[in-house]
Formats: structure tokens, sequence, C-alpha cells
């Protein structure tokens, strides 16, 4: 592709110069440029991986798209697959500004599609100024090995190719189909989603399940989600993926696909299932320790000091226009310490802790506790659950000890 800047901040009345160098410092009469400097108007390109997708009968196979918007252009992008053989179908991908730039589109064959290897090709469409406009988005292969650039920077673009083919083949060992149609989950909670497995001819090996999208960019959706992988064993059918939002994951719908792996006669063998969309809702607060390690004092009956307690805060990161209060509880609090506390009121961000250890105290040990908070909002109750506070509790006579010292 062409080097291209986009520069809107051009002072009045100001002159630039505009100077242009080989990469490696070169020059001559053979050295030759075409420079074009124009007003920049709304577009966009389109790319995609892989240039030669594998697709099995009655199977799926995902294909990347990219879209790159270029003078504030705002709107939504279709992208289509053409000419795909006879059995072999594909839904549009339509990628807008409010969702992630890069999606998966998914191609989907019949049980009797036509075999072999076709050329394809992607185009992507929009409205920009009340017109229709369709690009060609182009087939690439992902920059792998970094390119060296003057002064030792390095670069990993992407490679364009100049066709893309589809190959399908024979029916596989299993396929995957979604129980599912959609997902949910509260930032800090968790969704789930449900697959079958349909094997072939007596197939009975393992299939691991995971999940694969899109959060922003290229980031994959393991920056929103902890997807631990799921195996669905020989003599089972189906499988249920747990999808753990992060606290600070990123909210709003995008699509993934399930993602099934197993060995078929000494070969990896992939399959995926359709898209299913995912949603991330905003949780309206947060809570946190102000001291995420506490140490406290056994101390006997009758006795009194300041190593007997420990003294913190629980802290609220408020959301989303939440303003009411936050109802505290413990747990995991063993016996021998009390716990003094309450409940976060309204408008403000923060509650006093108070932990007194007793003479029943578990001595030597390092325990954990947490506090979980409870806030109505919009008609409806949201739970946090603070990081583990680690608490360790020490016997009155080395607290003597390190003090005559």
């Amino acid at each position: 592709m062409d080097a291209r800047i986009d520069f809107d901040k051009f002072a009045k009345d100001q002159e630039y110069r505009l100077s242009i160098r080989d990469l490696n410092d070169r020059g001559g009469n053979n050295f030759a440029y075409r420079l074009t400097i124009r007003t920049v108007e709304p577009d966009f390109q389109a790319k995609f991986f892989p240039d030669i997708p594998r697709l099995t009968r009655a199977g799926h196979a995902t294909v990347r798209c990219e879209v790159t918007r270029t003078g504030g252009f705002p709107g939504a992008v279709r992208v289509s697959l053409e000419g795909l053989p006879p059995g072999v179908y594909s839904e549009p991908l339509l990628l807008t500004a409010e969702t992630p730039s890069t999606g998966l589109l998914v191609i989907s064959a019949a049980s009797d599609a036509s075999m072999g290897s076709f050329p394809v090709r992607l185009n992507a469409s929009s409205i920009i100024n009340g017109k229709a406009i369709t690009h060609l988005a182009e087939p690439v292969i992902p920059g792998q090995k970094p390119r060296k650039l003057r002064r030792g920077s390095r670069s990993t673009e992407d490679r364009a190719v100049n066709d893309a083919f589809l190959t399908v083949l024979d029916t596989p060992a299993f396929v995957l189909d979604l129980l599912s149609l959609s997902a949910e989950a509260d930032q800090n909670q968790s969704a789930t989603i449900q697959v079958r497995a349909q094997r072939m001819n007596g197939f009975t090996n393992d299939i691991e399940l995971s999940a694969e999208g899109y959060s922003t960019d290229r980031e994959p959706i393991s920056k929103n989600f902890d997807i631990p992988s799921v195996t669905i064993k020989g003599e089972q059918s189906r499988g249920k993926l747990t999808l753990n939002a992060k606290s600070a994951a990123e909210t709003g719908t995008r699509t993934i696909v399930i993602k099934g792996t197993a060995v078929v006669s000494g070969q990896t063998n992939v399959q995926y299932t359709q898209t299913i969309p995912l949603t991330i809702n905003p949780i309206p607060f947060s809570l946190d320790s102000s001291l995420p390690r506490l140490s406290v004092t056994a101390l006997p009956p009758g006795a009194k000091s300041a190593a007997g307690e420990a003294v913190f805060s629980i802290k609220a990161g408020r959301r989303a226009g939440f303003t009411g209060e936050i109802t505290l509880s413990i747990e995991g609090l063993p016996e021998g310490i009390v716990a003094s506390f309450d409940k976060i009121p309204a408008n403000q961000d923060e509650a006093a802790v108070k932990i007194t250890a007793t003479g029943k105290a578990p001595v030597g040990k390092e325990l954990s506790f947490t506090f979980l908070g409870t806030g109505m909002f919009k008609d409806r109750n949201y739970k946090y659950r603070t990081p583990a506070i680690k608490l360790s509790v020490t016997a009155p006579e080395e607290t003597l000890t390190s003090a005559n010292k």
C-alpha cells in the first residue's frame, strides 16, 4: 500500500515543507515519487485473513475481516463473500463504529457441498454522503517476521496477496453446533455457552473447546474474558464453556465463535460454530480494600494492645451514574476474628473496617477473607466481591519479644 499521511491541523497563513526520503537514504534520477495532496474525504478500506480458508462439508470456517476508517468516516461497513461454490453459504458481517473494527465472517457448507478449490472475493460496502460505495477487500498474510526499518525500528506489516481461494474438503470427524442463542454477562460476572458435538463415523476422541473473537482492533476476546478451556470427552456429545468477564471488561456487544480442536489420525482437526452475540453490561460499582494484607495479634482475655487490631477501608468505584448505598457483608472470616463495619452510604466512596483478634484466633496461619457489596441500581440488585484480603495472626509472646528487642 502506498504511504499515506492524514493531517488536518494546518495553521492559517503558515508555510509547510514536505520532505520525502528513501528508506535507506538512497537517491538519484532513478528514485522518482508521485506525490498527491488533496482534501481528506470520508472513506474506508477492508482486508481479510486467511487468504486460503479451508472448509469441510457440514462444517464451518472463519475469516477474519478488518475495516480501517479514514477521513472521519463513521458509518457501518457490510462485508460479504462472492464466488462461493454450490452448497456453500455465508451470512454478511456488519462492522459498525460501535463494535470492534475486526470481526469474524463464518462460512458454512452443506453436507453435499461441491468439493475442490474455488477463487473467492470479499466485498466491503457502505453509504458515504448518500452514495453506495463498494471496495474490494484485500486478502493478506498477517505480519509475522518483523521488517527492519531505519534506525533499528521494526514493523510487522501484513503482506497483501493477489487472490484468495476457498478449499472445500470432505465430511470431518466431528462438527459443532450452538445450543445457546446468545450470551450476556455483567462486568466481573460469568456467561455460559452450550455446544453440541456431532461425531461422525464412530469418532470418540476428546474435543477441546475454546472461544475466539475480538475486543478492539486485533486484540483477542481474552482481553475482556478469562475463558478456561473445556473438554468434551469421547463418550460425551455436549460441552459448556464459561466466560468470566473481567471487572474492567469493555462493555457492548460483539460476536464470537466457539472453536473445537481434536486429534484425528494423528493430525489436528479444527471446527467452528456459527457466530454468537456476546454482550457485556457495565456493573454500577466495584470494590477494593485499602490494605490487601493485614496482620493482627491474638491477645489473651483482658489484654489490650493496638497490635490486636487492624483498621482499613473498603473503597467503592462508582460507574454509570450510580449513587446509591452499598450494603457490605464479610465472607470467610475465621473464628476468633471480629469485624466491625457499616455500609457505604449513598454518594460516598468508602466505609471504615476494624478487625480485632481474640484469644481464639488461629495463630500462625495465613488466612484470607472477602467483602461482598450489594447495591440496587435501576430496579436491579448488583453484587461485587473484593479481591481476597490476606490476614496473618501472630501469638502475643511474639509481639512482646519483638517489642523488648
